[in-house]
């Protein structure tokens, strides 16, 4: 079996390096690799909060089947039941359950009892549903294995996705501060000249979505299809960009009239990523609002303070609009460097 190939290529002092050579090891032999595997247990958390799931708003523990065939591709870990006494594959009209768990959701923690040493626990997070596997393997030998494979495919899949990753932890990942493809959005809308408005499929949307979640060049870009992108980053983010609004909502006096100390002093309590993202961000619509006729501040921000300042739980406070726009007019001076080191 493959596993067997991939466990003395462990075992060898050639390791795998990458997925490249893992991809490579797996071609020789299959498509995928696979194995038969108890689920002891799963506990599914669900919350109302994203990602917060100190207190789960309802806990599930579904039925499970005795066995299952756990299959890793490169994007992709399935579970799916299997007969009890034969390793066998089920034709795809006979699956009666089927447990999907993308690459980049998951989180590997080994057992680290005597008694579990053929146990793996697979955390599974989305911003509203986290899934913990405990999955029994045949033996030590093969746990310890599919360990190392499985932290190596999520590894490779974690430097390069891009959406839905807090900025956080995409800064612990790859040492940046942001993705660069935002850099990269932010210099085609500086640079197009005549931002009209252009039709873009949702095809099209969808295709470049793929290429920059692959790490791959995208060749072809317009206006619109950069702004579409960018707004589609910024709702992915578990939390909105300007966040929580109520503090924003604050640097609004009695007489509606917004403090531009304020409002930098609180721009410069928050953390260097979401700085970093605020700043590149509004100083590229304040260069757009200023060298495009067809572009103001008002416009832009009508545009983009649905997905800056989404609220998950209540309708978009209106004022929202109003601050959208007073950054963008005074970015240049709201996002001066060093500001929080002052």
């Amino acid at each position: 079996m493959i596993l067997n190939t991939i466990k003395k290529s462990y075992n060898k002092k050639t390791p795998i390096n990458s997925f490249s050579d893992f991809l490579i090891l797996m071609q020789q032999f299959t498509n995928d690799m696979s194995t038969k595997v108890i689920i002891k247990s799963l506990v599914a958390e669900y919350t109302t909060t994203q990602f917060d799931y100190s207190n789960p708003v309802y806990i599930d523990t579904p039925q499970l089947a005795e066995y299952y065939v756990m299959i890793l591709t490169e994007n992709e870990l399935t579970l799916t039941d299997c007969p009890k006494k034969a390793f066998q594959r089920r034709s795809e009209f006979d699956f009666k359950d089927i447990i999907v768990l993308k690459i980049v959701n998951l989180k590997i923690i080994p057992s680290k009892t005597i008694d579990d040493y053929k146990l793996l626990k697979i955390v599974e997070t989305k911003p509203t549903c986290r899934r913990t596997f405990k999955i029994i393997f045949k033996n030590k030998e093969e746990c310890r294995t599919w360990n190392q494979l499985l932290n190596e495919v999520i590894n490779s899949n974690i430097k390069l996705q891009v959406f839905g990753i807090p900025l956080i932890d995409y800064h612990q990942r790859t040492n940046k501060l942001y993705p660069i493809i935002l850099d990269e959005i932010c210099e085609i809308m500086r640079n197009t000249n005549e931002c009209f408005t252009q039709t873009v499929s949702q095809n099209e949307i969808l295709m470049t979505l793929n290429l920059i979640n692959k790490g791959i060049k995208v060749q072809k870009w317009n206006y619109t299809l950069a702004t579409e992108v960018l707004k589609l980053y910024l709702r992915s983010l578990p939390f909105p960009l300007l966040h929580p609004s109520k503090e924003y909502l604050g640097s609004v006096n009695v007489d509606g009239i917004l403090s531009k100390n304020d409002l930098s002093l609180l721009i410069h309590t928050k953390t260097e990523e979401n700085i970093a993202v605020q700043k590149l961000l509004f100083t590229t619509f304040h260069f757009i609002a200023n060298n495009q006729v067809i572009k103001t501040p008002r416009s832009i921000a009508e545009k983009m303070t649905p997905c800056l300042a989404w609220d998950s739980h209540d309708s978009l406070d209106k004022r929202m609009y109003d601050i959208v726009e007073f950054l963008i007019s005074n970015a240049t001076e709201i996002y001066k460097d060093d500001k929080k080191e002052e």
